[in-house]
């Protein structure tokens, strides 16, 4: 990626409340007011955009190719995202559907893999992800 890149937060008249030096695919907000964002990474800033906690991903396996983030009635939030794996050099990817769930402090509460298959062509893609509570 080149260039600045921030996320805004304005007000519901549409004045600027304050930016923050991150990038994102995905956003939610929880009841508090607090921002999550995600790029590869999940990043929790608090209601005037002050980085709270940030976290890698690093339970994804392979190259993070999509990612997206909700967040419970209780502030817990779920990162989800789809990341190629290679068993070995040549092989085609198979892709993971990667689930892992923080609680309001960012502590790992749980992380889910499931393989979704060997594909030779398309790359799966995850646009937003839902909660049912």
């Amino acid at each position: 990626m080149t260039g600045n890149v921030l996320t805004a937060k304005y007000d519901t008249n549409g004045n600027q409340l304050w930016t923050a030096p991150y990038p994102s695919t995905s956003a939610a907000v929880d009841a508090s007011n607090n921002v999550f964002l995600t790029d590869s990474n999940l990043v929790k800033l608090n209601s005037v955009g002050t980085n709270v906690w940030a976290m890698t991903g690093e339970n994804f396996f392979g190259n993070v190719i999509d990612v997206s983030v909700a967040v419970d009635s209780e502030g817990n939030s779920y990162l989800a995202g789809y990341t190629d794996y290679r068993p070995e050099v040549d092989s085609f990817p198979y892709f993971l559907l990667n689930w892992i769930k923080y609680n309001p402090n960012g502590v790992e509460l749980w992380s889910v893999s499931n393989v979704i298959g060997n594909v030779s062509g398309g790359v799966p893609v995850i646009r937003c992800a839902a909660l049912d509570t």
